[in-house]
């Protein structure tokens, strides 16, 4: 298993995320210019099963979500992982209130970075979040698991 090396800051035009799945975890940088497609592609994804897109802000869309993303992280898909993170961030029950998507735009505007980390219980039910500009990102402040806690080496 090899080590997984980060570097001290995120580069301009990346958006990075993290998830923390119990002892397992997630990380996936996308280009800044496509964290819309992504939202929209992880919604047309789960699209067959359950409409998001006409539940953003509903707690039937995040439960779904949540189903997603547990079945995601069995199959160790770190990528659909990740983008259901994003999708539960800016669109579970009261993320509009606290002005989430206002605040990820500003920090992906062109030549911008940011690094989302979110966190959860082995079984996806309770997720927290932190979201922070790339130049924030900090090794220091990440918890790396153990080998025996990242059975994907992710």
């Amino acid at each position: 298993m090899s080590a997984i090396l980060l570097p001290d800051t995120i580069p301009a035009g990346e958006f990075r995320i993290t998830v923390r799945w119990g002892g397992a975890l997630f990380l996936v940088g996308i280009p800044t210019n496509e964290v819309l497609r992504t939202i929209l592609e992880f919604e047309e994804f789960v699209g067959p099963a359950l409409n998001l897109r006409d539940l953003r802000g509903d707690v039937l869309g995040a439960d779904g979500c949540r189903m997603a993303a547990r079945v995601a992280a069995g199959a160790a898909d770190g990528v659909t992982v990740a983008a259901a993170a994003l999708w539960l961030f800016l669109y579970e029950p009261g993320a509009r209130a606290e002005g989430r998507l206002i605040e990820l735009g500003h920090l992906v505007a062109p030549g911008g970075s940011a690094w989302l980390k979110a966190e959860t219980d082995p079984k996806g039910a309770e997720w927290s979040f932190t979201l922070a500009a790339g130049d924030a990102w900090s090794t220091d402040d990440f918890d790396r698991p153990s080998p025996q806690d990242n059975p994907w080496g992710l």
